[in-house]
Formats: structure tokens, sequence, C-alpha cells
């Protein structure tokens, strides 16, 4: 990637064709900030955030907010911070909720109020391959999951409903193109525009809303720290559900 040009967009110019079909996208980044990375930023729209309670991730939420900085003003303008999911928090020590208290001081509402707890069935799942829903629908990672995505839901819907109040069009993130207002005189709001490519999804052309987040996710895949941006990518034409 590094020799070719116009190298921090590629993803998004290869998959704008393919999110007409999906509500959301999901681009899942690796846990560095390097190449790879700036491409999902800048194909997504916004950019969710799973951290894991630990101060060292705290660190790493620090560099990851400036790169989102940088990558908003030089190759992605309406890259937005979504939001932050606190992930394998665990109530029996004190370092989770000091971690908490500090992420929720600073963030504020950015912050969701779902919380994913350290769970052995999470860990589990990738070794039987299945994802931790199917693995055990019932442990609490899998309901804590379930939790959050009606949560992201919800504020989506908040959002859509401020926007009409206010006769705005719909900017907010991940607000499904069918909740926003649509002008009594025109079409519905067109898609969000997809900037440069890097880390986030908007830019150049119209496309459909995409987020990433990065930090320190849920140990889906074991007890490892995996500070790996989740994206998503939603399509303005799609079903709100």
């Amino acid at each position: 990637l590094v020799d070719l040009e116009h190298r921090e967009a590629l993803l998004r110019n290869a998959i704008r064709s393919a999110t007409a079909r999906f509500d959301y996208v999901l681009i899942d980044c690796p846990p560095a900030l390097g190449l790879l990375t700036l491409n999902g930023l800048v194909a997504a729209d916004t950019v969710l955030v799973p951290l894991q309670c630990e101060f060292l991730a705290l660190e790493g939420l620090s560099q990851l907010v400036r790169t989102i900085d940088r990558v908003t003003g030089k190759f992605n303008p309406e890259l937005i911070l979504e939001g932050i999911v606190l992930t394998m928090y665990d109530s029996r020590n004190n370092l989770s909720s000091l971690v908490s208290d500090d992420v929720r001081g600073y963030f504020g509402d950015k912050v969701y109020d779902t919380v994913i707890p350290r769970n052995v069935r999470v860990s589990e799942a990738p070794s039987h391959g299945k994802p931790v829903l199917l693995y055990d629908l019932a442990c609490s990672g899998s309901q804590a999951y379930v939790h959050l995505a009606g949560e992201i839901l919800r504020r989506d819907h908040l959002a859509a409903t401020s926007a009409r109040d206010d006769n705005a069009t719909g900017t907010g993130g991940l607000t499904p193109e069918s909740l926003r207002d649509t002008p009594a005189d025109g079409p519905p709001n067109s898609p969000a525009k997809i900037p440069a490519e890097n880390s986030g999804d908007t830019s150049p052309p119209a496309s459909p809303r995409s987020e990433t987040g990065e930090g320190a996710p849920d140990d889906i895949s074991g007890d490892t720290p995996d500070d790996t941006p989740v994206g998503f990518r939603h399509d303005p034409q799609g079903d709100a559900t």
C-alpha cells in the first residue's frame, strides 16, 4: 500500500458501491495507528471506540483522538467520534471503576451506558469458531452486546427526532436515512459524503454512513487486550432496523 497513489482512500473506493446494500457497515481496524487504520478512518463516517478498562488503554485513546483530529483536518472533514464503549470491565477491582470514572468525566455522554464485562464465554467463543452471540447468547457478555446494539439504535432515533424538531436534514452519527426528516418539497436527504480514506468514511462522493472505532475492544479473541477499531457504515436508503 505504501507505494500506491492515494493509498489512504483505497478502502473507501473499494467498498463505496457495496455499501448501498447495507444499513450499517462495520470496519474492524487493526490495533495500531497505521495505514490500514488510516484507510478505515477515511472510509468511515463515525468512530466507535471499544476501550478496555485499563490505564494503558487511556493513553492509546488519547493518541487515537489526536489521529482523528488529523484525519478530519486532512482527509475526512465529516469524521466524528460516535462514542466510546467500555469493555472487559471487572466489577471486582477498583481499577475498572477508576478508568470508567475518568473516561466519563472527560467525554461525558459520548461514553455509552452499556458496559461490556469481562466474561470467559467471550474468550472461549473463537476457539469454537463462533461469535459469542451464537456460542452462548445467555452469557453476560452476549447480553451486554445486545444491550449495546439497542442503545446505539435508541441514540440514533433520538438524534433523528431532534433533527426533525430543528428542521435539520439529519446529519447525526449512524442515523438511518428512513428516520431522517424528508423536505416537503424535495426528495429524501442525499447520502453522507465520503472524504478521503484513512480511518473514517466521508469525503469525496456520496455514500452511506460509516463508523470506525479504535481502542481496547472487548476480549472476543481472548484475554489479551485488543485495541481494534470498529467501523460502521450506514446505508441511507436502508431499513431503520
